[in-house]
């Protein structure tokens, strides 16, 4: 049985060679590539993507919170988009505002400005009471600085309702500050009648010029008053704490007398376009 099994394998090992012998001479086909002997080199890493750009996130509960959760999706509209269903084609943002750009913009010009120049009136009140209470040699030149900001104020007021109007306003914003000269005045003196009679003149100027700003700018008598109180309040307290010595307080005090008048010139910016709009 092994006898056979040996034939049986050297009779298959001679066929196998005797075709190998007869295909050699005929095969056409490309050599086989030979095997590397060497580990080929590792792939080169793919380029780190630039990290995303990081945007403010929208205030919690806002709706644009609520849209910018799509957790991946990547269809949303570039910043730099501008959606052309309601523009004509080849026109461009600026194009299609008509003449409500303008209006907008001088609008807007005009609240920065009174906002500006309101703050600044503050600031530089604040500072002439204390410069004023303390006998500084520079007491004329923080006046002059104030005057000047009244100047720049009947120039903003007279850009919208002319000359008269630029001088009636200066004439009345120069004698409040008179008053607040008056005040610190009386209290360099130890005068409480001064000072009281101060207080009372600025009280009459309230009255005054609360009727003159909503004449013309439409907005409520009694609303303007309110500012202005708020504004005289305002500079006397921070006055009055800072001649007493409490400076920390004096100057916290100041800043709100500062932010006020932010408030007070948004709200006659809003009053005085809104009364040109309706022409």
């Amino acid at each position: 049985m092994r006898a056979r099994t040996i034939t049986a394998a050297c009779a298959l090992l001679a066929t196998t060679a005797a075709l190998a012998a007869c295909g050699g001479d005929d095969d056409t086909s490309e050599p086989a590539t030979p095997t590397p002997t060497t580990a080929p080199s590792p792939a080169p890493a793919p380029a780190e993507s630039p990290p995303p750009a990081m945007t403010e996130p929208a205030p919690s509960g806002s709706d644009d919170a609520m849209t910018g959760m799509d957790h991946g999706a990547t269809d949303t509209m570039p910043e730099d988009a501008v959606p052309t269903e309601s523009m004509p084609a080849g026109s461009t943002p600026a194009e299609t505002t008509g003449a409500a750009e303008p209006a907008a913009s001088a609008a807007a010009d005009l609240r920065v400005t009174l906002d500006r120049l309101l703050g600044e009136h503050a600031v530089l009140a604040v500072f002439a009471m204390q410069k004023g209470i303390d006998g500084a040699e520079d007491f004329e030149s923080i006046a002059g600085a104030l005057d000047a900001n009244t100047d720049d104020l009947g120039d903003a007021i007279g850009s919208v309702y002319g000359p008269d109007a630029q001088e009636a306003f200066e004439q009345q914003w120069r004698t409040h500050i008179g008053f607040f000269v008056d005040y610190v005045t009386a209290t360099a003196k130890e005068d409480e009648a001064g000072r009281q009679e101060a207080l009372d003149g600025l009280a009459g100027y309230r009255q005054a010029f609360s009727q003159f700003m909503a004449k013309a700018t439409g907005l409520e008598a009694d609303a303007v008053a309110g500012l202005l109180q708020a504004h005289v309040m305002q500079l006397i307290e921070a006055f009055d704490t800072y001649a007493m010595g409490d400076y920390a307080t004096a100057y916290g005090q100041a800043r709100e007398a500062y932010h006020h008048m932010f408030m007070t010139g948004d709200g006659l910016a809003a009053a005085i376009a809104a009364q040109q709009a309706a022409g």
